[in-house]
């Protein structure tokens, strides 16, 4: 549950007072003209917020080191679902450097040999979708 203050232009300090009781119950928005100009949030849903945020950052990183790999296999699918159908592939550089049908497997192998970057997909006619229930924060339990 959020809480809304209003603030106005003044030529005098705005002061609000703000305890640990009312950030516990959820953000504190600020606002201004009735436009929300900024939030305020416990220490310690920032440092989780921080957190995350750098995490986002290293996945995204990741993706972008392993695109030209996921590139490679889309273009060598065509060829890999006549020779490794129903196997894991492992790509690298642009070439399958392993196969096998267990996965675990593969990239216990790979990460023994220090393949980087690697891209392990199952060779198959569609993608598996994967389904999964949307997250949710609990913030106070």
């Amino acid at each position: 549950m959020s809480k809304t203050i209003t603030i106005r232009e003044t030529r005098a300090s705005y002061s609000v007072p703000i305890d640990e009781t009312a950030l516990a119950e959820g953000p504190i928005i600020l606002e201004r003209q009735g436009q929300p100009v900024a939030v305020i949030i416990a220490p310690q849903e920032y440092r989780a917020f921080q957190e995350w945020r750098d995490g986002q950052a290293w996945r995204e990183e990741q993706l972008r080191h392993l695109a030209p790999e996921r590139e490679a296999f889309q273009r060598l699918l065509p060829r890999l679902l006549q020779t490794h159908r129903g196997q894991f592939v492992a790509i690298h550089h642009g070439r399958v450097v392993d196969a096998d049908v267990d996965q675990a497997a593969l990239a216990r192998r790979i990460i023994a040999r220090r393949y980087d970057p690697v891209y392990i997909q199952e060779v198959r006619e569609e993608p598996r979708i994967y389904e999964l229930p949307s997250p949710e924060i609990v913030w106070h339990v």
